[in-house]
């Protein structure tokens, strides 16, 4: 059996990596699943902007949290390469020079190391939606004839903290502002390494959502389906 994208394309047609996530992305959690088993992909993007719109990555980090730990022996790391941007003194802030960009690994690459590593995973990031859209983008602009975009589950960090607040009403559900990665950092204990940098954010995530998660379970969310309703 061929299956097929709406453009007419067939997945048979399309590069392995590509091919493959088309058919393990859309595998299905078990409701009950328990959130102890689930492979999370904690993930972060640097980006020229803050409008998903119009702004891109230049750089992508991700780690795995599985079993209430972090696996720091599965993680990724890419610094995007891109000629056609020029470094500005906004995202100087990430330590992203323009000799960097120009060295780093070409989209496609970037992106089939990117598919190859999330595989089925439940997707982990602050702001999560921001940085799916961004590598979205990514994804319609090199293979647009496949028309194919990000289907993991998608788990916000920003939104569970201020979910598990609203068990206890804290004031601090209702002030977006303590929701940063900065703040929660600090309310959670967590030193802020490598701060503003792909690879260092997402460590930084995946020590917060272990947090997040173990606090979860306090409150009686032990399942794929409690955890994300």
């Amino acid at each position: 059996m061929k299956w097929f994208w709406s453009s007419g394309t067939s997945v048979t047609d399309a590069p392995d990596y590509i091919a493959r996530y088309h058919q393990v992305s859309r595998t299905k959690y078990n409701p009950k699943l328990s959130i102890r088993r689930i492979r999370f992909v904690v993930f972060d993007t640097e980006t020229t902007g803050l409008n998903p719109k119009k702004d891109t990555w230049l750089s992508l980090g991700a780690i795995v949290v599985e079993q209430q730990a972090i696996r720091v022996d599965q993680s990724l790391e890419c610094t995007v390469q891109r000629s056609d941007i020029d470094i500005s003194e906004q995202v100087s802030v990430h330590g992203i020079t323009q000799t960097k960009l120009g060295g780093g690994i070409p989209e496609t690459e970037v992106l089939r190391h990117w598919l190859q590593f999330i595989d089925n995973s439940v997707l982990v990031a602050h702001h999560a939606a921001f940085d799916k859209e961004i590598i979205n983008r990514a994804l319609n602009r090199l293979y647009p004839e496949y028309q194919i975009r990000l289907h993991n589950p998608l788990l916000d960090t920003v939104a569970l903290a201020r979910r598990l607040d609203r068990f206890n009403t804290l004031p601090e559900a209702q002030n977006p502002a303590d929701y940063s990665l900065d703040v929660l950092c600090q309310r959670f204990q967590i030193t802020p390494t490598d701060r503003h940098t792909a690879a260092g954010d997402a460590f930084i995530t995946a020590q917060l959502l272990l947090k997040l998660l173990a606090e979860a379970e306090r409150r009686g969310i032990r399942t794929f389906r409690q955890l994300l309703k």
